[in-house]
């Protein structure tokens, strides 16, 4: 997905002050959460090939915004298909986060909307270089409606596992 000199919206460009103040971290949902409540984090164990328990139950967030507009856009409420398939990281090596989803998620993205939580960062704690983690519950200090030409531009295409 390449959109170079795309028009940022106002959504994103709150999103991009918000981030520059270094006070808040971000949770992205398909919909309106007034209130996080700590959950079990699960983690995709390759190896076993399922999700795995990943730390204590927990509000997650993230610094990046790029990360959170993902995840508010693709993600299986958006998508309830069997085979539905995305991830993101951060590359160390390339200072710099990932994204990939499938053709058919992609295919199917115009019209997607989701939600922005913003959160404040005084009740987390660094859990790895993309999330943030608080053991309460959070309500967001603001939640900004975001849709698919939000994302981030360099989402990789990757093979549909069925």
């Amino acid at each position: 997905m390449n959109k170079k000199n795309k028009k940022i919206s106002e959504n994103k460009k709150r999103l991009v002050i918000l981030k520059a103040k270094g006070d808040f971290v971000f949770h992205g949902s398909s919909s309106i959460i007034k209130e996080l409540e700590p959950r079990q984090p699960m983690i995709y164990d390759e190896k076993i090939k399922k999700e795995i328990k990943h730390g204590n139950l927990c509000v997650a967030a993230t610094p990046f915004i790029s990360i959170a507009l993902f995840r508010a856009i693709i993600n299986k409420q958006n998508f309830p298909f069997k085979g539905y398939q995305s991830s993101f990281g951060f590359s160390k090596q390339k200072n710099k986060c990932y994204f990939n989803t499938t053709e058919r998620v992609f295919s199917q993205i115009k019209g997607k909307k989701g939600y922005v939580h913003v959160l404040s960062k005084k009740n987390f704690k660094r859990f790895s270089t993309m999330e943030y983690r608080s053991e309460r519950t959070e309500r967001p200090s603001e939640i900004i409606s975001v849709d698919y030409e939000d994302l981030p531009d360099d989402i990789e295409i990757i093979d549909d596992p069925n």
